[in-house]
């Protein structure tokens, strides 16, 4: 696995209104499919292999952006 570092986001720095709809989608997302356990997370143009992430990752995520919104 290559070396990847996480890029540290300054307190602001998030635009509330695209982190409103993020939260939109992955409540609507986790709404309708409850009882799985991973989420295939695709590009919005296509053509890449979906990321997978837990489902708890993805929850605390939209707690994330939820509360910068």
């Amino acid at each position: 696995m290559a070396d990847v570092q996480a890029k540290r986001v300054q307190p602001g720095s998030i635009d509330a209104e695209m982190a409103g709809r993020a939260v939109r989608r992955i409540k609507d997302y986790l709404m309708q499919y409850p009882e799985q356990s991973a989420v295939r997370v695709a590009g919005e143009h296509g053509g890449e292999d979906p990321l997978v992430l837990p489902r708890g990752a993805v929850s605390l995520l939209a707690f994330i952006l939820w509360s910068k919104g």
